[in-house]
C-alpha cells in the first residue's frame, strides 16, 4: 500500500509505553500514598463523628441544667 501524504503510520505496540509498568520504587510510592490518603480519611470520618456526638452531649446537659435547675 502507498502511504497519502494526509495519512499516518500506525504505532507500532512496542512503541506505546504501558503507563501501568511502574518500576518497584514507583509502585512503593504510590501505594504509600494511597495508604496514607484512606487514612486520612478514615481519621476524618471519625473525628467528624465524635464532634457530632460532643455537640448532642453538651445539648443534653444543657437541657438537663435547664429542667432540672442544677
Amino acid at each position: 500500500m502507498e502511504e497519502t501524504p494526509g495519512e499516518e503510520k500506525p504505532i507500532e505496540s512496542n512503541e506505546t509505553v504501558d503507563e501501568t509498568n511502574y518500576s518497584r520504587t514507583a509502585h512503593l510510592r504510590q501505594t504509600k500514598a494511597e495508604k496514607v490518603n484512606a487514612s486520612h480519611q478514615r481519621l476524618a470520618r471519625r473525628l467528624n463523628w465524635i464532634i457530632f456526638y460532643l455537640v448532642v452531649a453538651i445539648i443534653l446537659v444543657y437541657c438537663f441544667m435547664i429542667f432540672i435547675n442544677f
